[in-house]
């Protein structure tokens, strides 16, 4: 490793921490926009020795004063993220971030830097800038904090505000790590799978692959670093978990369902499941996030669990009890064993107690949650071209409410008792059995390769032999996808005269449906183009209207004028869906932009720190917009109320407000774009 001198800021190699005669300090911080490289100090270093001036005087003030305090409490090396690692070479990028969590924890002291904090502030406030600082939101400084034995919080002045000891309970509050963690009366390893990754399910990185590099160390795990690899980096981390434990608490996430709940469903449809695009229905979880709704705890790994399943639980129970000779007569699957896994190029070969009764086949995961055992929802796959010998299996369940609308369950609770599980008010008996569980959508020979965009969508335009094309542009749905949302497209069955394309984020239950077509009415010509979009809640999926049907009224996209555009929605949810010919193929392609506006909506763009602008501020039709970086400020609109009147599902002819009143047009195009209108006479010929 790399290491700091504090007394020059000089640079200088250590084959191991062992190595660092008086230890070493380490910084944990957030980055700003400049921070000084590796190579920025190597160049400081070669200038100093030309005019003999000493390299700290030079650094950054961040540095600068780190080196400072570090050098004050006695210390005459430190580490630094940003400077201490070449990362212009790949090997010591890789090892640098498999070695991190283990620099953290070696560390003599640690100094956390909350950049956003004063000195002044009151830290258990219940609005302070302590609380909200952006330091409790990174994924990196999850293992900084929960690492080194000794963290100092610093403020901007580099004015101490306290020990992470001290402030356990206040940091409990903040971040969601266990104050006996924080305080060092409890090791992280002790908690589950499930709990460790609920502590990062709201911190975010500004690369994609850093939500999984950066959890490496608190799972005792070691991958290579593959960046470009995006979502997958998440995948490889879950799999490099599965093959040196046993918790079956990864795989608990999801929505689950009681057995009281289940009463409201009146059938649940297996056949229904087979949705290749929806992240629920794998093994493995698509991103840290999945872990907020409440955690599940590992039974096996309990000392005190809802009921003893090994025999060292046993004797603690009895002991606790005072009953010597309590133990358990008859063991609740058939023999005493622990669930286990094994990675396969077919899927997740599991070992696991299994139920099957009234229709539904639920693998027992010996976990708990809020006082009940839970039970993993499967269906078997419909692929025709799995293996007959081994069948594969998907996770979750699709029920039906009693008003007809259904929903995705991935999680459902058996009851308080092993020995009588409890489905659908009956007691049934497990299993153990080896079965295979697709695990990602990666796993291409579990699952059909899921398409990776909607592409442009061709709608007949009636009376002439012509065609109209729809198109979303590529950058717009990848926006869409980095928002949790998957994108699907349908054609109406007696023509192909309107199209469906859906977006749903399964693990929030958001869905956004735009449905887009041509109408012949009664006049002469080419047909009119109409679009809708309809954006129900997990709960009001009944409501959305089948795809061909419209009214020409409102739908019509000539009929918004002045702007062609239009907003759906309600204050909660909303959609303004925009058109302008493309300037590629303006007689014959209509580029379609979706705005999220509403508070739901908003905050999840905020939440990803990811902007989709308004059209007006698009510099033409074809040209995506800037590209994203984590630190933009984001400028999303918000809802005004004469834009969302009420929270019942709504349309306004609003257009899009532009100072020129000009929507999507042509950066370089003279005069005002064409209307829509005018296209029926420049129609493409198929």
């Amino acid at each position: 490793m790399w290491l700091l001198s504090t007394s020059r800021a000089e640079l200088r190699f250590f084959a191991a921490t062992a190595a660092v005669t008086g230890g070493y300090a380490i910084l944990s911080h957030t980055w700003s926009s400049h921070e000084d490289s590796f190579q920025d100090i190597r160049l400081i270093e070669e200038r100093c020795k030309l005019t003999s001036e000493n390299p700290r005087d030079l650094v950054s003030p961040k540095i600068r004063h780190c080196c400072l305090v570090a050098e004050s409490h006695g210390y005459s090396w430190l580490w630094i993220d940003s400077c201490c690692i070449d990362k212009t070479s790949s090997s010591e990028l890789t090892e640098a971030l498999n070695s991190m969590f283990r620099w953290y924890s070696q560390a003599e002291v640690c100094y956390a830097l909350l950049e956003d904090v004063s000195s002044a502030c009151v830290l258990d406030a219940p609005d302070s800038d302590f609380r909200r600082s952006r330091y409790h939101t990174r994924g990196w400084t999850l293992q900084e904090l929960i690492a080194p034995q000794l963290v100092i919080f610093f403020s901007r002045e580099w004015q101490q505000l306290g020990v992470k000891s001290e402030l356990g309970g206040l940091l409990e509050e903040v971040t969601g790590v266990s104050r006996k963690v924080l305080t060092g009366e409890s090791h992280f390893s002790k908690y589950s799978l499930a709990v460790r990754m609920s502590w990062a399910s709201g911190r975010s990185t500004t690369r994609l692959e850093d939500e999984a590099y950066c959890l490496m160390g608190l799972f005792g795990v070691n991958m290579p670093a593959l960046y470009g690899e995006g979502r997958q980096a998440f995948q490889r981390l879950q799999c490099e978990i599965v093959k040196q434990s046993v918790d079956t608490s990864l795989f608990a996430w999801g929505k689950t369902v009681s057995q009281v709940d289940l009463r409201n469903y009146t059938s649940h449809h297996t056949n229904r499941a087979a949705n290749c695009l929806n992240d629920v229905q794998y093994l493995f979880a698509p991103s840290p996030s999945s872990f907020q709704a409440g955690c599940a705890y590992y039974t096996p790994r309990l000392k005190k669990p809802l009921q003893p399943y090994l025999a060292w639980q046993w004797k603690k129970a009895a002991k606790r009890n005072r009953n010597r000779h309590a133990q358990n007569v008859e063991h609740p699957f058939g023999y005493p064993a622990l669930p286990r896994f094994t990675i396969t190029n077919y899927g997740v070969k599991c070992h696991f107690p299994i139920i099957e009764a009234d229709g539904f086949v639920v693998a027992v995961l010996l976990c708990e949650k809020g006082g009940e055992h839970l039970g993993l929802l499967l269906h078997k796959s419909r692929n025709p071209f799995q293996d007959p010998s081994r069948p594969l299996y998907f996770v979750s369940d699709s029920l039906q409410r009693k008003d007809g609308t259904r929903e995705r369950v991935r999680m459902i609770s058996l009851g308080k008792d092993m020995e009588n599980l409890q489905l659908n008010g009956q007691i049934v008996a497990a299993e153990w059995r080896t079965i295979y569980i697709a695990q990602s959508p990666g796993n291409t020979l579990a699952s059909s390769p899921a398409p990776s965009s909607v592409p442009t969508i061709m709608v007949d335009r009636g009376r002439a032999t012509t065609t109209m094309a729809f198109h979303i542009p590529q950058w717009l749905l990848a926006r869409f996808s980095a928002l949790g949302f998957h994108s699907t497209y349908s054609r109406s069955d007696d023509s192909s005269s309107t199209t469906r394309v859906r977006f749903h984020n399964w693990e929030r239950g958001e869905h956004i449906y735009v449905d887009m077509g041509t109408c012949n009415g009664q006049q002469p010509g080419p047909a009119s183009c109409w679009a809708r979009v309809v954006t129900p809640h997990a709960d009001g999926r009944s409501n959305v209207p089948q795809a061909d049907v419209h009214q020409c009224g409102e739908h019509h996209i000539d009929a918004w004028s002045p702007g062609r555009s239009r907003l759906f929605g309600d204050s909660e949810r909303a959609v303004r869906i925009s058109f302008a010919p493309s300037k590629l193929d303006p007689a014959g392609t209509l580029l379609v932009h979706l705005e999220l506006l509403g508070t739901v909506f908003v905050e999840m763009l905020a939440r990803a720190k990811i902007t989709i602008p308004p059209a007006c501020e698009l510099r033409g039709p074809l040209a995506p917009p800037p590209a994203m970086e984590s630190s933009t400020l984001l400028n999303t609109p918000t809802m005004s109320p004469l834009e969302a009147p009420s929270k019942s599902h709504v349309e306004s002819n609003h257009a899009v407000e532009c100072p020129t009143g000009v929507v999507l047009q042509d950066a370089d195009s003279d005069g005002a774009p064409e209307s829509i209108g005018s296209l029926r006479g420049q129609s493409q010929t198929t």
